[in-house]
């Protein structure tokens, strides 16, 4: 095709094979308007709330999120420095208090414990060869002050959140 003289338009409009504008539209590396190989935007299917299926919230009984009452079992009898660790939200002062987050991997035929406490933004791994051992020395370094903390990078806080 050869190019337009001064003046003369194309079937395509003024512009030629080596407009910069038709060629980043057909490398699809934009989308210039009136140029060659120009695409009209689709829009994305968007889904709104009252299109969905009755969705209701699930009624939780009264108290139960953020109850004060003390929980009973087999995990808080076996595991109380654990359980107290992962439930306190309130420090000794009575100031609140971000509640530590547990991780349970299972590799290769061990156990491991990633504990993660947010209030003072430090970790620790524990690994045992059964969930009871793993949970035991968690308990026992939990209740002796001597496990090894290791300071929480912001990544692993802040993993789900971009920006």
């Amino acid at each position: 095709m050869r190019k337009p003289r001064e003046g003369e338009t194309t079937k395509w409009g003024r512009c030629g094979d080596e407009c910069p504008y038709c060629y980043a539209n057909r490398k699809k590396r934009a989308n210039y308007k009136n140029h060659r190989w120009y695409t009209h935007p689709r829009t994305p299917f968007v889904v709104t709330p009252w299109e969905f299926m009755n969705v209701q919230k699930p009624q939780t009984p009264a108290g139960a999120i953020g109850a004060e009452k003390p929980l009973t079992g087999a995990f808080l009898s076996d595991y109380p420095t654990v359980w107290t660790f992962l439930t306190d939200s309130k420090w000794d002062d009575g100031s609140r208090r971000e509640r530590a987050t547990i991780l349970i991997i299972a590799d290769g035929g061990v156990i491991k414990l990633w504990m993660g406490d947010k209030a003072c933004n430090r970790s620790c791994w524990v690994t045992g060869e059964s969930l009871e051992q793993a949970f035991t020395i968690l308990e026992e370094q939990l209740s002796t002050s001597s496990c090894a903390w290791r300071p929480m990078e912001n990544n692993q806080r802040n993993r789900g959140r971009r920006g």
